[in-house]
């Protein structure tokens, strides 16, 4: 598979972020088209197709076909459905980008398998007729009288709410300017479900998906009691007129699209936007009081490789702010799958908030202790602890926790790689990172710096070191 054969095969199966070993994608035993998740706008088919393997594990690839190019693109991934992670691109996990060009080899599965072609299929294209002006202003919503159907007492219908405004989902920054619904309705009782919802942006394309996972029926809300009403006193659908019809245009936003971290500039605004409590800007401002106690750079970079020959590699971009913290921005590379983080720590050691760009919010302290205080000594412990809380996991509170054993001597630094200046102390740590769970972290703390980088780690009573690449300080 061409130019996304990456995406497809080698990501579809990622495993999640804090995973070591990554190992290769496992043969794809057989791809099967979900005919539920099909959405036809106009020549385009929004569907998601089941990707099983050898080893047993199965994901759902989401693609547009344009049925008058031929082209296809992949919407997203959703890996291991229910349990798994979201995936935009390869670098993009759980968080929106547009969707990347798909060009499947001849002798693929995607073009051997029968029944893959949707262009083929007899998917009908949607018919939208209006049938109210929606819950809210600038909202009015249809019905698909080609994707609905009577049978008995119960209605199935599939419904689109079509929004004046470009929105953005809260969990992926999805945009959606129509939300489609695939509902059942009971006539008799005024009583329904939503089986699954599609959110699409201006060209028809889906950007998000959710199925229920407990299709119960409920009384209805007066609203869709009385769209509910309107459909069920028709007794073919095919021939209900309604008012007006859904038209695809642009349309403005109704906001600005969820603040991210940047993965360039590394600014520090997305954090900025969750306020630290008194309690830990008190310990910030008591910690760099004192202007000897704040980094002695400006920015630095580097490229952090694993012990192993085919292990992690590491990117990073620390940047002093003016409070005395730095701001840390990093891309870690797992196979071909890529993770960024973004953290602002204080001596690049202590974390006070941490951003994986997976998750819709940072993590933040909410309440912090520093034991780390310049100058650093040979042979002694220094130690640091937090309680960290999210503002979308509003009843979960972690508490993270590090203790470091200072070395005995100093080492050149020039030793880990020429470009970092002066000397360093090397640092055992000790820590809890939110888990319970004992972790092993060493660092190194580079004196003309004030500033600790994490060198490896403890294995099995051994020192496994990392490898030091790119390295660039700017004062």
């Amino acid at each position: 598979m061409k130019r996304t054969a990456a995406l497809t095969l080698g990501l579809i199966f990622a495993v999640p972020a804090v995973a070591i070993d990554m190992p290769p994608p496992a043969p794809v035993k057989s791809i099967e088209w979900l005919p539920g998740t099909t959405v036809r706008i106009g020549q385009g088919i929004n569907a998601a197709y089941r990707v099983s393997t050898m080893a047993g594990q199965t994901s759902e690839i989401w693609l547009n076909t344009d049925c008058q190019t031929g082209n296809k693109t992949v919407l997203f991934i959703n890996t291991q459905p229910g349990k798994g992670l979201r995936v935009y691109s390869i670098d993009s996990i759980d968080r929106y980008t547009p969707g990347t060009p798909f060009e499947p080899d001849a002798d693929s599965l995607f073009m051997t398998t029968p029944g893959l072609n949707l262009c083929e299929q007899n998917v009908p294209e949607a018919k939208w007729a209006g049938v109210s002006s929606g819950t809210q202003p600038g909202e009015t919503l249809f019905v698909d009288v080609n994707n609905s159907v009577r049978e008995g007492k119960m209605l199935k219908a599939r419904l689109a709410t079509d929004f004046d405004k470009i929105y953005f989902e809260e969990k992926y920054g999805a945009p959606y300017s129509v939300k489609i619904q695939d509902v059942m309705l009971n006539c008799e009782k005024a009583e329904g479900t939503t089986l699954s919802s599609f959110s699409l942006d201006n060209q028809g394309l889906v950007t998000d998906t959710a199925t229920a996972k407990d299709a119960t029926f409920k009384p209805l809300s007066p609203d869709m009691a009385a769209v509910a009403k309107t459909l069920c006193a028709v007794s073919d659908l095919s021939q209900f007129k309604g008012t007006g019809t859904l038209t695809w245009r642009n349309k403005p936003m109704a906001e600005a699209a969820p603040v991210q971290p940047d993965l360039e500039r590394n600014t520090p605004v997305a954090l900025a936007r969750f306020a630290l409590p008194a309690q830990v800007t008190r310990v910030i401002d008591k910690t760099f009081s004192d202007p000897q106690q704040k980094p002695a750079f400006l920015s630095l970079t580097f490229t952090q490789n694993g012990p192993e020959k085919d292990g992690l590699t590491q990117t990073a971009k620390v940047d002093t702010q003016p409070d005395g913290t730095v701001l840390t921005i990093t891309k870690m590379s797992i196979g071909n799958a890529v993770f960024y983080s973004q953290y602002q720590r204080l001596f690049n050691i202590v974390d006070v908030k941490k951003w994986e760009i997976q998750s819709e919010a940072p993590w933040v302290s909410k309440t912090l202790e520093n034991g780390i205080t310049l100058p650093l000594k040979p042979g002694e412990t220094y130690s640091s602890s937090s309680q960290i809380g999210n503002r979308d996991k509003p009843d979960t509170v972690k508490t993270l926790s590090q203790n470091c054993v200072a070395g005995k001597e100093w080492h050149n630094a020039a030793n880990i790689n020429p470009n970092f200046p002066g000397r360093y102390l090397e640092f055992i740590c000790k820590q809890d990172l939110g888990d319970g769970k004992e972790a092993s972290s060493d660092y190194a703390y580079f004196e003309d710096l004030h500033a600790f980088i994490r060198i490896g780690f403890q294995a099995n009573g051994e020192a496994k070191r990392f490898t030091f690449t790119d390295v660039e300080v700017v004062r």
